[in-house]
């Protein structure tokens, strides 16, 4: 008999940009992904994944995450443009 699946929306904490684990690739861009039992308790054990709960959580993550990334990048054209002494 099947396994029940199980959809849930995850992200890597701020820090990671990203994370394997149980067979999936994550980031810190919201990513729903269905799965077993097994893979839930290891996600939810996982420090450096946490599981989102609503979508207008959801969406406020991803907000803040594009923003992050844009000033990340920002900060690396600024430092590729300075000239070493």
């Amino acid at each position: 008999m099947a396994e029940k699946k199980i959809k849930i929306t995850v992200q890597t904490v701020k820090a990671v940009d990203q994370f394997r684990r149980a067979g999936f690739v994550f980031t810190f861009n919201p990513q729903t992904v269905e799965v077993d039992e097994n893979q839930l308790a290891i996600i939810k054990n996982e420090p450096m994944l946490m599981i989102v709960k609503d979508k207008q959580k959801k969406d406020e993550l991803k907000k803040e995450n594009d923003e992050t990334q844009e000033a990340d990048k920002e900060q690396d054209k600024k430092g590729k443009g300075k000239k070493k002494k």
